[in-house]
């Protein structure tokens, strides 16, 4: 078996185990705050769908949990997950949610990924807030494509240990096109 995975294969695996169905609302969406702004809280409930899934290859481990979280701050605004589907491969981790708005998805490579001679994509985050009409995106591969300044979308840091992890990240505002900066955190309950 290939074991070269990237970012595209974990984003697929997570939104081929969200297809099971399901929905969610949200709560009213978090509108961004200035630097003199409190900040402030959006918790995005738990969707509906709560039966575990299994990915078809041995080292993949993909699932739905009311315990797998995220929180993303950006700007001074505090954006809160739950129930996110996850899936954890090779040291790997991809988080996201299906339902509600606004939405977040998370790709983080295996520790040492770089110089592992495999084909892992860089770390992602993203939180799209589409009642606000605000789209965050720290993902190299966005800059690449022409989409934003080189340097003003990515990952600048994290850790992560394969079922959760913490870092911090220039992100790009659209459709502002501004850049601002943030942290995250995310963590998958081993299946």
């Amino acid at each position: 078996m290939d074991k070269r995975i990237n970012r595209k294969g974990i984003v697929l695996a997570v939104l081929a185990l969200a297809s099971c169905g399901g929905s969610g609302s949200a709560d009213e969406p978090a509108q961004p705050g200035g630097a003199a702004e409190p900040e402030v809280t959006t918790q995005v409930p738990a969707a509906t769908v709560d039966s575990p899934a299994s990915g078809d290859f041995t080292s993949v481990e993909g699932f739905k949990d009311a315990d797998a979280s995220a929180v993303v701050t950006i700007d001074g605004v505090r954006y809160e997950f739950a129930d996110l589907y996850c899936v954890t491969m090779a040291g790997a981790l991809g988080a996201a949610s299906i339902d509600g708005d606004p939405q977040v998805q998370i790709d983080l490579p295996p520790t040492g990924w770089e110089s592992s001679g495999e084909d892992w994509s860089p770390p992602a985050v993203s939180v799209q807030n589409v009642a606000a009409d605000l789209y965050y995106t720290a993902d190299a591969f966005f800059a690449d494509m022409g989409l934003a300044p080189v340097g003003q979308s990515q990952v600048d840091d994290f850790t992560s240990d394969g079922f959760s992890g913490s870092g911090s990240a220039t992100f790009h505002e659209s459709p502002a096109g501004r850049t601002v900066t943030g942290t995250f955190e995310v963590t998958c309950p081993r299946p």
